[in-house]
């Protein structure tokens, strides 16, 4: 009779709202739209008519402050991607050894009035000889 009766229990707005809020609160005033959504049963226009909503990241803010403070993180983060550990290095280039190799093919092989317009040679075109290097004239 007792699990009948839980079930049969109706929660109230009000109820959600509550359950909502304390589990934003002990996740750090902020969560996922599918982890509220699917504990709790609500849609993300219920929770944007009660919480704030960063659609664009798919976040649920339980306070202004929970929302300033996520910004501010991903600023610092943001900051810290851009600026490496080295002072002024710039946003760091994935495969820059492999950019550097192509870098030094073009030169030595494709002509500078070329530059931009015609393809880098492949390795086994330079091996087979149908490329030459390119001379200083």
């Amino acid at each position: 009779e007792g699990a009948a009766a839980a079930v049969a229990v109706k929660l109230t707005e009000k109820d959600i709202l509550e359950s909502v809020t304390a589990y934003l609160i002990t996740n750090g005033g902020q969560a996922r739209f599918g982890m509220v959504g699917g504990r709790f049963n609500v849609k993300v226009e219920w929770l944007e008519e009660h919480f704030i909503v960063d659609r664009a990241c798919g976040l649920v803010f339980v306070s202004e402050d929970a929302k300033k403070d996520w910004d501010s993180s991903r600023r610092i983060k943001a900051g810290d991607k851009a600026w490496d550990k080295d002072w002024g290095q710039g946003v760091t280039t994935r495969r820059r050894k492999h950019k550097d190799m192509m870098m030094k093919i073009r030169t030595e092989y494709v002509p500078a009035k070329d530059m931009g317009w015609q393809r880098n040679p492949r390795y086994k075109e330079i091996k087979k000889g149908k490329w030459k290097k390119v001379t200083a004239s």
